[in-house]
């Protein structure tokens, strides 16, 4: 958390997230949420692994 209460006036948030890492069931996404009037929000990675 980028800001210590992350807010929208009109409920509308810009959200990127970029494939850092896809191979043998696992992907890295780092994301930056920001909110209408460009405020930084957020920032994270997700990981995710997938099992058979």
């Amino acid at each position: 958390m980028l800001q210590p209460r992350p807010e929208t006036r009109d409920g509308w948030w810009l959200v990127q997230s970029t494939a850092e890492a896809i191979e043998a069931g696992y992907s890295s996404q780092p994301m930056m949420v920001w909110s209408r009037d460009g405020t930084a929000m957020i920032s994270a990675t997700q990981s995710i692994a997938v099992f058979d």
